[in-house]
């Protein structure tokens, strides 16, 4: 969606560095027709909702690197094939398809977390969000460089190419994932070679099933299983009605951009490097035992909440007013979708993680798709978008509270775990002594 703000902008011809600025506005001639532009958005984000449903299911029943090859290449293609689009419907179709094969690298994350051990998550889960803040910025970057939209969109597709040759010969399939189905050879294959990798003994890895019998390892849930446990199905409506929230407030700042500044491309910027700090801050805080992670993403919502009740009252303030307050609001959202994806992932069990994951950020991506048309609102009224935003940074402080917390627990395997918490005494282990596949091997 981040692209769209580039290749879908409007060129400002009061700055010297847009003048030369070609997009699909000025290709298809839309500019008259915002709404296209915004529609565009949308799909891209309604493909992205279908992607992450779909292949979080398959991730959950086949494997997560299973999912992650072909999603990887055909994001690729998608993207080479959005710049040779003749017309702005064939683009439109182009962009769909790319967010249903990106939905897909919703699993990545998964894989990533899984393939460490639980104490890194929180430093791992929060520095990998960064690293979109990175892309927003080398975004930025590429169109005041290139400021052709076509080559834009030939070179994103040309790295995504690069990430997919990479992930085929290093990544390997989730542990984790082999364990909760029962498949432990496999499991303990892949450990003993991170293992060697981080020049630790091997042969201390061995895997043994569940003492709560295989039945209950090699168990492979589906989405439909939520919603047969009253506590899970409340923490999944919870947690998806947070993702909806935080997704309709962090593209809908993303794409006010032109709130903070005249430049687009300082905007991004500036929109992305903020998004940094807040992150990295957030580290610190999700490891205390008095706020971990559902203290700390409440905590970024209250912020967030009250910067935009600051532009809601003045909306049409001066430069640094506008600057200060939305600069705030982005740090503040963007560290809460940050936390988001670690939290989610440690409310659920292995056995559905990521179905639960893709399906709760599926339904946020509800929130993406109407936040194009939440911008929209300011040509009624200037304050309009930052009043959503604002009623919409209340409900998800409501629904945080239902959600349970999660840090100094034992991360469920299956659901039986997930319903009965346990402790974790430990210090630097995962707490679940059921196997070496849960301690944490510097990975």
């Amino acid at each position: 969606m981040v692209l769209m703000v580039i290749v879908g902008a409007t060129p400002n011809t009061n700055q010297s560095n847009e003048l030369g600025l070609h997009t699909i506005v000025t290709e298809f001639d839309l500019y008259d027709k915002k709404w296209i532009v915004e529609l565009m958005q949308s799909l891209f984000m309604a493909g992205f909702m279908v992607g992450c449903i779909t292949f979080g299911q398959l991730a959950d029943i086949y494997g997560r690197r299973f999912v992650m090859v072909p999603c990887l290449a055909l994001s690729a293609a998608c993207a080479m094939l959005s710049g040779v689009a003749n017309t702005w419907q064939t683009f439109a179709v182009t962009r769909f398809f790319a967010g249903i094969f990106i939905g897909g690298l919703m699993s990545g994350f998964t894989l990533m977390l899984e393939l460490i051990g639980k104490d890194a998550w929180r430093l791992t889960g929060m520095v990998f969000q960064t690293f979109f803040s990175f892309g927003m910025m080398f975004l930025a970057l590429l169109g005041y460089c290139v400021m052709e939209w076509r080559s834009i969109c030939w070179i994103l597709g040309g790295f995504m190419l690069v990430l997919f040759v990479v992930f085929i010969f290093i990544f390997p399939e989730s542990p984790r994932w082999l364990y909760s189905v029962g498949r432990i050879e496999e499991a303990q294959t892949v450990m003993r070679n991170l293992a060697s990798a981080n020049g630790k003994d091997p042969s201390r890895i061995i895997l043994t099933k569940s003492d709560t019998g295989s039945s209950a390892v090699e168990t492979k849930n589906t989405l439909f299983d939520i919603f047969r446990h009253r506590k899970l199905t409340i923490w999944f409506l919870a947690n998806a009605s947070v993702w909806f929230c935080c997704a309709l407030v962090y593209y809908g700042l993303t794409m006010s951009v032109s709130d903070l500044t005249d430049s687009i491309y300082l905007g991004i910027l500036l929109s992305a490097a903020v998004e940094i700090p807040g992150g990295l801050i957030c580290i610190y805080f999700m490891g205390t035992r008095r706020l971990g992670r559902k203290g700390t993403i409440l905590g970024t919502f209250i912020i967030c909440f009250v910067a935009c009740i600051a532009m809601t009252v003045q909306p049409d303030g001066s430069a640094s007013w506008n600057l200060w307050f939305g600069l705030t609001a982005k740090l503040a959202i963007a560290a809460a979708f940050n936390i988001l994806y670690v939290y989610s992932v440690e409310i659920f069990p292995t056995s559905m993680r990521t179905v639960a994951l893709g399906a709760a950020s599926t339904l946020g991506r509800v929130g993406a798709i109407i936040a194009p048309f939440v911008i929209l609102l300011s040509s009624l009224q200037s304050y309009a978008p930052y009043l959503v935003f604002t009623v919409t940074c209340c409900v998800s402080c409501l629904s945080i509270f239902v959600l349970p917390r999660t840090f100094g627990y034992v991360v469920p395997q299956n659901i039986e775990e997930c319903l009965n918490r346990q402790k974790d005494d430990h210090e630097n282990v995962d707490g679940n002594d059921r196997s070496a596949l849960l301690e944490n091997i510097d990975a």
